[in-house]
């Protein structure tokens, strides 16, 4: 049994900035709290992402990893570990996600894990669970490979935060990227189309 390590690195540290009316000028280097609290006992890692999503913006992404995900070395990337599943997590942050309109996620789900479901009851169970949990809209299927890749590119530029669970499922892990949800898909494209036509 592992304790609840919490949010590190600049996140908390500029949601509490932002919760209280600060910016990203009122930040100075500091180090990493050692453990965020709330009444003596640990903070739900649920609150401290909550507390931390409005720095959240376009192009940052937010991965649910199984034990297999790896540590990436891109310095864009946080890590840290939390005591649910994979389904509880992706369940947690789906609900999350439902408390905000400034926020649009779109799922990317490993195509390797309709395959692996076919050969591991572990794997075939959390198909059928984040069946129920995600969108019917807004899931992306590919190759986990690829998913990878789209990460480490976002993180040369934009934060990524990865939430490593316990569970050992193949290819179970789930990337989360973010746009804005006051702005739809469609919208961007005929806002492109008109600026095209306009010259």
């Amino acid at each position: 049994m592992f304790r609840q390590r919490p949010l590190r690195s600049s996140l908390l540290a500029v949601a509490a900035v932002v919760a209280a009316g600060g910016g990203w000028l009122a930040l100075a280097p500091r180090p990493a709290d050692a453990q965020q609290m709330q009444g003596g006992a640990p903070m739900p890692w649920q609150q401290q992402i909550s507390g931390a999503l409005p720095i959240f913006g376009t192009g940052n992404w937010v991965v649910i990893a199984s034990t297999e995900f790896p540590l990436l070395s891109v310095s864009g990337v946080e890590t840290i570990r939390v005591p649910d599943g994979l389904g509880a997590a992706v369940n947690s942050m789906e609900g999350i996600f439902q408390m905000t309109s400034r926020l649009r996620p779109t799922f990317h789900v490993a195509s390797e894990l309709d395959f692996a479901a076919q050969q591991n009851d572990d794997a075939k169970t959390y198909l059928e669970e984040i069946g129920k949990i995600l969108p019917q809209i807004g899931v992306v299927k590919m190759p986990s490979e690829d998913i990878v890749n789209k990460i480490i590119d976002a993180a040369a530029k934009r934060r990524v935060l990865v939430i490593k669970t316990d569970s050992m499922i193949p290819y179970g892990s789930i990337a989360i990227e973010l746009g804005p949800g006051f702005w739809s898909v469609e919208q961007e494209q005929a806002l492109r189309d008109a600026m095209k036509k306009g010259g």
